[in-house]
């Protein structure tokens, strides 16, 4: 009988913990803050409207560091100009900003647009703005 007493307060007590465990208890409003901060991009896409709507045709922007790793992909969408992306921070080194051509023939593309690059330290909680003017044409 005490066995069974011991394993039922032993089994309580590891479910009261196992609770505590997933809904933790703020101690202080200090704790509320992230323990990193967030590095926020914008990408604004100057560009007529008709010309994101070729049919059969997606349009991407892709923001990428120095070494080509992917920070954010977003498909275009028709009427929008301004487009959001993020990551932890602070980091020193380069960001990308692209505007890429998806369909299956990658021969055959229908603008050119220099990326728009950007170097140094990127601070959190501050916005960086990037812009790329894609131009209607065969790419070289």
């Amino acid at each position: 009988m005490k066995t069974l007493k011991a394993l039922i307060l032993l089994s309580l007590g590891l479910v009261f913990l196992g609770a505590s465990a997933f809904n933790p208890r703020v101690s202080d409003s200090s704790s509320l803050l992230p323990p990193q901060g967030v590095i926020k991009y914008q990408v604004s896409l100057y560009v007529e409207q008709q010309f994101i709507t070729l049919p059969g045709v997606h349009f991407f922007i892709i923001l990428t560091d120095e070494h080509g790793r992917r920070i954010g992909l977003q498909q275009i969408r028709p009427g929008f100009q301004t487009y959001f992306f993020s990551e932890v921070g602070p980091v020193s080194g380069t960001r990308i900003a692209w505007l890429v051509e998806g369909h299956m023939d990658q021969s055959f593309m229908t603008f050119t647009c220099a990326p728009d690059v950007r170097s140094g330290l990127f601070l959190n909680n501050l916005i960086y703005n990037f812009n790329l003017f894609p131009q209607r044409g065969e790419s070289e």
